[in-house]
């Protein structure tokens, strides 16, 4: 008797395991929507939502979670395309609100002047997220969702991007004169980024930009929050200091023409041809 119910016990196990992998195996390699991901508020525009007090504007509206949404456009299909394309990666597994992360620059100091064209370091504290998770930018980016890990965070990477400040003009976003993924795991929540041979003389601004594993921007829980991100002014030559105000003193911009890496990111400085 003991030991038939050990044979059954142990064929239910095998049989519920061959099951949940079946059925795990179906859900990556399907092309059929299962119906309990079915979003019912997708039906609905929200114009009349009493959260929507200016009715603004109409979300779109989809009774099979926009599945044919990019059909017919150019699918991003984990590159980075410059003339733009539609990518079909659901967003992904979002973190609960006392688990958004938050990034600061701790190094260099606003009030710093770096001497031109000498390496120095941009130091990062990462709080709330597991950097060190980092694809392919070649032929992975924006193709899978966002994950958290086992405690609930973001799983990703951050970049250190600078640009040159040139008056009040906008700042070029497809060409600044420093990019670089961080790629590395954070030691006590700080990773740091060296840019070697420094900047010319000039006023710059130096931001952080966060990034769930295949690179796409964090996706969080809610609209009411601060900046994940951060961004400081800094004055590299002799002079004043650099300050986190946006004023400038009007240099111009003197950099060499745009190059773009393998992977198609884009850099300014000929000194810098940073790869993602």
């Amino acid at each position: 008797m003991t030991w038939t119910v050990g044979v059954l016990v142990l064929s239910l196990l095998i049989t519920d395991r061959t099951a949940w992998a079946a059925g795990n195996k179906k859900s990556k390699s399907g092309t059929c929507l299962d119906p309990s991901v079915i979003q019912s508020n997708a039906k609905s525009n929200g114009i009349k939502d009493p959260a929507n007090p200016d009715k603004n504007a109409k979300s779109l509206i989809s009774s099979n979670n926009f599945i044919d949404f990019c059909l017919g456009a150019t699918i991003t299909n984990g590159a980075q395309l410059d003339a733009g394309s539609c990518n079909p990666t659901p967003m992904g597994s979002i973190p609960s609100k006392e688990h958004m992360p938050s990034v600061r620059i701790i190094g260099p100091s606003p009030d710093d002047v770096i001497p031109p064209n000498t390496t120095f370091d941009v130091d990062i504290f990462a709080h709330k997220i597991e950097l060190g998770y980092f694809t392919s930018p070649a032929n992975t980016y924006y193709l899978a969702p966002q994950q958290l890990n086992k405690n609930g965070l973001i799983k990703g990477h951050s970049h250190i991007t600078i640009e040159r400040v040139d008056g009040n003009r906008i700042f070029d976003t497809a060409n600044p004169v420093f990019f670089k993924g961080v790629a590395g795991r954070a030691v006590n929540g700080q990773v740091k980024t060296s840019i070697k041979d420094g900047l010319p003389a000039g006023l710059y601004r130096i931001s952080t930009i966060t990034s769930a594993m295949n690179h796409q921007p964090v996706v969080l829980p809610v609209a009411r929050r601060g900046a994940v991100d951060d961004a400081i002014y800094v004055r590299v030559g002799t002079g004043k200091k650099g300050g986190s105000a946006s004023k400038s003193s009007g240099t111009s911009d003197n950099s060499s023409t745009g190059t773009k890496s393998k992977t198609g990111e884009k850099t300014k400085s000929k000194k810098h041809k940073n790869k993602k």
